[in-house]
């Protein structure tokens, strides 16, 4: 009879591991749910509170291309400059000289 009693005992605790495992995986879901209604209900308000078609995804992006755009536009504000400057020199060089 003693070789029958470890085996239900292992029995019993894998079963009632299995049971604590169930139940949590139940609270977990209902966890998920909430969260999930909560996600919807602040994508909901956000939507509503943004202008008609900006997404904050869509406008983070949108703020990227723009700040790197603006970096190109300085890089060619500097160069134009430098030539204006090279352009300027070689005009009063020429002034000079006549």
């Amino acid at each position: 009879m003693t070789e029958g009693r470890p085996e239900r005992v292992s029995m019993a605790h894998l079963e009632e591991t299995v049971g604590r495992l169930l139940d949590r995986l139940k609270a977990l879901r209902e966890r998920l749910e909430v969260s999930d209604a909560r996600v919807a209900e602040l994508d909901r308000a956000l939507r509503s509170r943004s202008s008609t078609s900006d997404d904050p995804l869509g406008m983070a992006d949108r703020l990227r291309m723009l700040e790197e755009e603006n970096e190109m536009l300085r890089n060619r504000l500097e160069r134009g400059a430098d030539v204006v400057d090279r352009i300027q020199s070689r005009v009063r060089f020429l002034e000079e000289r006549s």
